[in-house]
């Protein structure tokens, strides 16, 4: 494998002083094996945290999603696994992982659910309520991350991924994670490495920066539901005022992410 056998990774027991010898293997044995290291340890994928929930081969009606991640925060990420000496690899990874995120996306919410439990997948009833909502917020509006996952990241790919992030919404990450692996005897390697994480956590802020809050998604990015219930109710009450007093606007939108809404009641 190019990732870790190009570096000459060397090994010695410490506790015998012998001599340094390279792994007895480096390489994958197959894309199952990198699926199934990412499915145990999901918290490798870029912008993915700990506790995340992770399902292999997720059937979707454009054909199994290699992994499919929920973590803690309902935020859904596809997994896509190639390696480099699979020929196809460059020409197959983006269009397979944009159709599975277009197909679990089509599907809706309910099919999500359906096909997760049916295929064994952790407890999704783990997350809070919040959670859950806004996962099914993610799916109806295809707000879905992607991650090409691959044992070498090269020029190529990075190219990919750049344009993948420029052209994608600004709230969808599109990132490539490198995983070299080695193994000696029970002793296993990995060396993680990403790309694209900088360049979408960027466009985020940029996109934050220039835009305004709007009602509509100012309410959809209160996670509580009970505290959205009162948004609600605020905009509501504002709303039915029978006449305004003063020159103010009755409402004035902040900064996207950052600034407030301010409600002006009596002008």
């Amino acid at each position: 494998m190019a990732g870790v056998g190009d570096r000459l990774l060397l090994l010695r027991d410490t506790s015998t002083g012998g001599s340094w010898s390279s792994p007895e293997m480096t390489a994958y044995t197959n894309e199952d094996h990198l699926q199934a290291i990412i499915a145990g340890a999901p918290e490798h994928v870029p912008g993915v945290p700990e506790s995340a929930l992770a399902l292999r081969e997720l059937s979707t009606v454009a054909g199994p999603a290699d992994v499919c991640i929920v973590d803690p925060a309902g935020e859904i990420t596809v997994v896509e696994c190639k390696l480099a000496s699979n020929s196809e690899r460059r020409r197959m990874v983006i269009g397979q992982v944009l159709d599975y995120a277009a197909a679990i996306w089509q599907s809706g919410p309910e099919a999500f659910h359906r096909q997760w439990s049916r295929q064994g997948g952790p407890d999704l009833s783990e997350l809070d309520d919040a959670a859950r909502e806004r996962l099914d917020r993610n799916l109806e509006d295809g707000r879905i991350h992607l991650c090409l996952a691959v044992d070498l990241i090269d020029a190529d790919l990075r190219r990919l991924v750049e344009y993948l992030n420029r052209i994608t919404r600004d709230d969808v990450r599109v990132t490539a994670l490198q995983l070299a692996y080695a193994r000696h005897g029970s002793v296993e390697i990995l060396v993680p490495s990403t790309y694209g994480g900088e360049i979408a956590h960027a466009k985020s802020q940029a996109a934050h920066q220039k835009d305004s809050w709007t009602k509509e998604s100012f309410l959809d990015a209160i996670a509580s539901p009970p505290e959205r219930a009162i948004a609600e109710r605020l905009f509501a009450l504002l709303d039915g005022l029978d006449e305004r007093l003063g020159s103010h606007e009755d409402l004035w939108f902040g900064t996207f992410g950052q600034g407030g809404v301010f409600l002006h009641p009596y002008g």
